[in-house]
């Protein structure tokens, strides 16, 4: 479970306007984040967007939601995988009983430490220090080093709000360069998954789906498998159904820039279809994309013409999934008492028509692209 943090609104989203978005939800308000993302230093997963950050640094030592002994890592571009770099962690830069004073922000001087940038000595709201090489630059330096380039777009710096202890008496805060290649600038990199309009869930998503492809694992494990269980899958289970499509088959549902917005795996065996796993990214839920999901996998059982039944695991406290399901034709046949960790389990069945024996009317539901609905779906 996340550390609860004030929601906000401040990090609103242009449709229009190219993103970077980093493979990391906030920890303080769990949206994904887009453009600037702080990462501790000190804890392995733990990320803030600039909101939320700001909202953090700027409260009383007691009451903020992270150490601010915790000093983080500002973030222009997405990392690479973390099994593709070293791991991004620090030394505690503060004693334990180090005190802090966030009432006089504006007139913090960092005595002996010079910009790099502009030569002058650093003061006000923050340090930033580079991680990979020693240099410095001021919180007005910093902020145009994207434009202008004054230091190596590819080292990350690190930010400090309170004056460090002396260099003796603190550790080297040196990591390794985490970029193999320079990173792009954010206008001319593709985002992850792009943001959907919200005035769409008044109409309809315009989404197609497609089969998994390996390219497509990452994406799908990090932004959608992570951020919806508790007790994912292991991210070679969706490399295997992505290589074996003959036996398991995947599917993803996608827009015309092939942003992934959601998952879906089933199988068939013993004329019997088995939904194995749904999900779909949190930032795309209620737009019926869950149930263009579904609908392909039962296209495809009855398309099979031997599978006469399907069924499929849900937790009897996600309500949402279960009206889903039940929308799709599926009833409870069985009680699966300590089926989850926290709760119990429901095992839901529904009849399948072999497509050649469905008439006309019935043809139209099934093959529908668009949809209406909302979930929260269970792992199987």
């Amino acid at each position: 479970m996340k550390r609860e943090a004030p929601r906000h609104n401040d990090q609103s989203i242009d449709v229009n306007k190219p993103k970077s978005w980093h493979y990391a939800f906030c920890d303080g308000c769990d949206d994904p984040i887009a453009e600037i993302r702080y990462k501790c230093s000190i804890c392995e997963d733990y990320d803030l967007c600039l909101s939320c950050y700001g909202k953090n640094s700027d409260r009383e030592a007691s009451i903020s939601f992270h150490p601010q002994t915790h000093l983080f890592l500002k973030i222009h571009f997405p990392l690479p995988h973390p099994s593709d770099r070293s791991p991004m962690l620090l030394p505690m830069a503060y004693p334990y009983t180090f005190k802090f004073d966030n009432t006089s922000k504006q007139g913090v001087i960092h005595k002996g430490i010079i910009c790099d940038g502009c030569d002058l000595t650093i003061m006000g709201i923050e340090r930033y220090l580079c991680t990979n090489c020693d240099y410095d630059l001021c919180s007005s330096c910093e902020s145009v080093n994207i434009q202008r380039s004054i230091h190596d777009l590819s080292h990350i710096f690190l930010c400090i709000r309170h004056p460090l202890p002396q260099r003796s008496e603190r550790p080297l805060l040196r990591l390794e360069i985490a970029y193999k290649t320079k990173p792009s600038m954010v206008a001319d990199r593709t985002p992850i998954y792009a943001p959907l309009d919200p005035e769409r869930k008044k109409n309809t998503t315009p989404v197609c789906i497609r089969r998994m492809e390996v390219p497509d694992v990452e994406n799908v494990y990090y932004n959608i498998e992570m951020t919806s269980f508790d007790s994912p899958y292991d991210i070679d289970y969706f490399y295997g159904c992505a290589e074996r499509q003959s036996r398991i088959q995947s599917r993803v549902a996608v827009d015309d820039f092939d942003n992934i917005y959601g998952y879906i795996i089933f199988h068939v065996r013993e004329r019997q279809g088995m939904i194995i796993s749904l999900a779909v990214a949190p930032m795309a839920r209620g737009m019926g994309i869950g149930k263009i999901l579904m609908s392909e996998a039962m296209k495809y059982f009855s398309e099979a013409g031997s599978v006469r039944r399907a069924i499929l695991h849900v937790s009897v406290e996600n309500h949402p999934a279960q009206k889903l399901y039940r929308s799709l034709g599926f009833n409870v046949k069985t009680w699966l008492g300590d089926y989850y960790e926290e709760c119990d389990g429901l095992l839901l069945e529904a009849i399948i028509t072999p497509f050649y024996e469905m008439t006309s009317h019935e043809h139209g539901p099934l093959l529908s692209a668009f949809f209406h609905g909302d979930h929260h779906p269970s792992p199987a």
